[in-house]
């Protein structure tokens, strides 16, 4: 698949309605460890009177591979539509989610990507992110093409990624915010 290094297949297809042609892609992987299993989603059809099942991943699972991705990988991550997921699905289902569950699933997926030692650096890792100025960069990049997510800043993507982290337990430091505004810091030199 683009942009990973793991096996399995992007398969591109082009749907057309009523004259509107759709372009969409889906992942199919195998081998991937899924925690606590896979789930079953169901799916009502627009435009026929049944819905479709489907087996996928769980949340945590989900959660799991794109949090394992930001360890791992640190500031040579340029897939900032991860960055993007993880607090989309920590604001939408962050209540939801299981500590242990979730835990487990990046254990699972770190090892099974061979990664499990890095997890014990997640802590200075989101002190790199937060402070390296060339991912600063490209998450305003990454804003201005992007409407659904002009309005979210740097810091406040790395927020939901470090509440994600404290749920796994990875990081037990809270968030250090400042109560100067930056214009304010920068007056007072």
């Amino acid at each position: 698949m683009d942009e990973a290094e793991y096996p399995g297949v992007r398969v591109s297809m082009e749907t057309m309605f009523d004259g509107v042609r759709t372009p969409f892609k889906i992942d199919i992987s195998t081998g991937d460890a899924i925690t606590p299993r896979e789930v079953r989603y169901r799916f009502h059809l627009m435009f026929e009177e049944r819905a479709i099942e489907i087996l996928a991943y769980s949340l945590e699972t989900v959660l799991a591979e794109k949090l394992e991705t930001v360890i791992s990988r640190a500031t040579t991550n340029t897939r900032m539509r991860d960055f993007y997921d993880l607090h989309i699905l920590c604001q939408l289902y962050g209540g939801t989610l299981t500590a242990r569950v979730l835990a487990d699933a990046l254990c699972a997926t770190a090892r099974r990507r061979g990664t499990l030692r890095l997890l014990s650096e997640a802590e200075d890792v989101l002190r790199e992110l937060a402070d390296d100025p060339h991912m600063r960069k490209l998450w305003d990049t990454y804003r201005a093409r992007y409407s659904y997510a002009s309005e979210l800043t740097w810091d406040i993507v790395l927020s939901s990624v470090r509440q994600l982290c404290i749920t796994a337990g990875l990081v037990v430091e809270p968030p250090k915010v400042s109560l100067t505004p930056p214009h304010r810091k920068e007056r007072e030199r």
